[in-house]
């Protein structure tokens, strides 16, 4: 009788802990149905597609012929191909950028409950309220490419708040990795992308860092990570970088037929936003040179807003 109720006090709190993991994860279940049903149901109510143009008109010109913009990120417009031309409908890309938006809000609400101690019940408001943005609403019925880049670039987050925790090479790996598949959707995001490449291992190393993740980072960091200092972890970020993102430009340049690059625009929109500060000296192309010293008759103050198509013609 004894060692039964010596049994059964060992137990218990086993039990108790293994049940409470069941329960968080059927709410977490629940919530990603909640999120999932939502945005269908409101996109039964709103099918529409919409267009913005002539960026919409760019990617639907890439799905139909191949066609790479030279000013723009390519992988959108083969989403396009595949869920709106093949079907012969846009209600599958809307479908998918729909679900894509949901699993930007459950992301989100991941990042509150894991990385900053939010309770799950906050964490799921947050993630709802997330769903229901406005921004997030008009942009799934938009044929751009914002919400899947906004999905990617959340993921990016998530990962790179496991690289900071844990500071594990592969994490940071893998964050590269999804950062080229970042600019890929959305070039924009370039910058974003190079900064953190250097800050991540920074942030991870500081001891300035969030006690909780420095603790955490600590306990593990002895066993799994094979560098020790935050310097050797920048080297080998900035390295996969500079190796993934050559890979890009010149899968960029393959599908392009052209030479390797991020973009082929970069410099016509560079000179449309500093046009008015440029000098006839600054320019190595004559023909540039010349165009800059005319400027007064071609109303260079206003080349922020017009001066690229110029630069192409």
């Amino acid at each position: 009788m004894h060692n039964a109720v010596i049994k059964v006090g060992e137990t218990t709190p086993q039990r108790t802990w293994v049940s409470a993991g069941f329960r968080a994860a059927n709410s977490w279940w629940a919530f990603c149905v909640v999120v999932f049903v939502t945005k269908l149901l409101l996109l039964w109510l709103d099918p529409t597609p919409k267009l913005f143009m002539g960026d919409s008109g760019a990617y639907i010109w890439t799905a139909l012929t191949g066609w790479i913009p030279s000013d723009r990120s390519y992988l959108y417009g083969y989403l396009v191909r595949w869920l709106a031309v093949w079907p012969h409908s846009f209600l599958p890309l809307l479908a998918a950028q729909a679900l894509a938006s949901g699993v930007t809000a459950i992301v989100f609400a991941r990042i509150c409950s894991a990385f900053f101690g939010v309770s799950n019940r906050l964490s799921f408001l947050f993630g709802f309220l997330c769903a229901l943005d406005p921004c997030q609403l008009v942009w799934e019925r938009y044929v751009m490419t914002e919400t899947f880049s906004l999905l990617v670039y959340v993921l990016v987050l998530y990962r790179s708040l496991l690289y900071v925790r844990d500071r594990r090479l592969w994490e940071l790996a893998v964050v590269q990795a999804l950062s080229v598949v970042l600019i890929a959707f959305r070039i924009g995001y370039l910058l974003v992308v190079q900064v953190c490449t250097v800050l991540l291992p920074i942030i991870a190393f500081a001891r300035c860092a969030s006690p909780a993740f420095r603790n955490r980072s600590e306990a593990r960091s002895s066993v799994t990570n094979p560098f020790s200092t935050g310097f050797e972890h920048v080297v080998v970020s900035v390295a996969l970088m500079n190796v993934m993102h050559d890979a890009y430009k010149h899968v960029n340049a393959s599908f392009a037929k052209r030479e390797p690059a991020y973009l082929y625009d970069a410099g016509a929109h560079l000179a449309a936003v500093w046009a008015p500060a440029l000098q006839p000296s600054d320019a190595t192309d004559p023909r540039f040179r010349d165009l800059i010293a005319n400027g007064d008759q071609f109303e260079i103050e206003h080349w922020p807003f017009s001066c690229s198509f110029m630069l192409q013609s």
